[in-house]
């Protein structure tokens, strides 16, 4: 009499084949979201970046002079008869108008900040990796 199904050996071979495979599977895509996540992290910063970019650009287009007293780490400018002032401050972009501070970002968003002044009426905004050259319209 013939009897038809898998023996034991056949059974624990074939679970732990499925085993490894599934094993495989799971480290592959723990390996790809560490990575995701990682560039995920850095798009984010890229935005933040582009952002802080964007926002001390216009208040330099808008500026009627660069205040002589800039320097590398800080960048004053004189908008529309008030005094605006950008610097990195405890690992944040502080935008400081007249007597009120208000922070573009949170701690370790941006790391590196400074500012060159090429001509009177131009700056050139290093943040992280971007630089950029901004001119005044007025």
């Amino acid at each position: 009499m013939r009897r038809t199904g898998f023996t034991l050996i056949e059974l624990i071979v074939s679970l732990t084949i499925f085993a490894m495979i599934l094993g495989s599977i799971f480290y592959v895509l723990g390996v790809e979201l560490k990575y995701w996540k990682k560039f995920v992290a850095c798009g984010e910063k890229q935005q933040i970046a582009n952002m802080v970019l964007a926002r001390i650009a216009r208040d330099v287009r808008g500026a009627s002079n660069i205040i002589p007293s800039s320097g590398s780490q800080v960048l004053l400018l004189s908008v529309g008869g008030e005094t605006v002032e950008y610097s990195l401050v405890d690992k944040k972009v502080r935008r400081k108008k007249n007597a009120s501070s208000s922070y573009l970002t949170d701690i370790g968003d941006i790391k590196t900040l400074s500012f060159l002044y090429p001509t009177s009426k131009s700056v050139e905004i290093s943040l992280e990796n971007i630089t950029t050259r901004v001119g005044m319209r007025n």
